[in-house]
């Protein structure tokens, strides 16, 4: 076991930098990130190819093989062979304005098609939110219940027990490279990255390293106010949406044990 940790400096341009930060401030003291000051929020796109990459890694599986289907068009299809005895699979990128993501799309789409067939379980941005919007949702369930026993008395009306969230990581697990989704915002926000290393206790170096990215992306991802688009992008509205009904049920009872008119802020 090493004793390094991992430090990410952050180096902001001086025109950002009082917008990244009441940005940042802002964000911190709401629930959701929100569109901050008017500025209008960027979508970033991880790298798909990346991520197929190291699904293809960890599934022992032979390399996608990217080619350029139309070049008028910049469509580029992927040709990837999970079974010899079948033949390979082409999905096709389509049309896009660049051959870039022509190519990211054909990727998503192998990414898609492998976690269905292998049972993965990838850990990405969204995913790490749809857990704490789960947790959030059984808080607020658990505290709804105990004040409505109070309220009618135990025992008197039946109890429906939430079911407690299964964070638990698969057989099969993948969890995004962080150090390539950092390398990606910095590109996009022309950020000046540094790394510092000091010793603490880590498993390894790696790990130390996107543990590090990790939370330089939540950083900049808020200051910036970035929707990063990932492999489970959009699958956090309904779990959203749970979380949102769950707090409300659990403050109207909050107002009926306190007697209070209105909603609570």
């Amino acid at each position: 076991m090493a004793n390094i940790s991992g430090l990410v400096s952050i180096r902001v341009p001086y025109k950002h930098l009082k917008q990244a930060a009441e940005s940042y401030e802002l964000a911190m003291v709401a629930d959701e990130v929100p569109d901050v000051g008017g500025h209008e929020t960027r979508k970033v796109s991880i790298s798909f190819s990346r991520l197929l990459h190291q699904v293809v890694e960890y599934l022992k599986l032979p390399l996608p093989a990217y080619y350029l289907a139309d070049v008028g068009k910049n469509a580029v299809k992927v040709v990837m062979e999970t079974d010899p005895g079948l033949g390979p699979d082409v999905y096709e990128g389509g049309q896009a304005a660049t051959v870039r993501e022509s190519r990211e799309q054909a990727a998503e789409n192998v990414v898609h098609s492998l976690r269905m067939e292998f049972s993965i379980q990838v850990e990405d941005l969204t995913a790490k939110k749809i857990n704490r919007l789960e947790r959030a949702e059984f808080l607020c369930q658990m505290k709804r219940i105990k004040l409505e026993a109070m309220e009618r008395g135990v025992g008197q009306v039946p109890v429906k027990w939430p079911a407690v969230p299964d964070h638990k990581r698969r057989k099969k697990f993948v969890c995004i490279d962080y150090m390539d989704v950092l390398h990606t915002l910095s590109l996009e926000t022309k950020l000046l990255l540094e790394w510092s290393f000091f010793n603490v206790v880590r498993a390894d170096s790696k790990a130390t390293k996107q543990d590090a990215a990790r939370k330089a992306v939540d950083f900049i991802r808020t200051a910036y106010n970035l929707d990063i688009v990932d492999l489970n992008y959009g699958n956090g509205i309904y779990a959203g949406i749970k979380c949102s009904l769950a707090r409300e049920s659990y403050l109207a009872a909050k107002e009926r044990m306190l007697g209070i008119h209105g909603a609570l802020q």
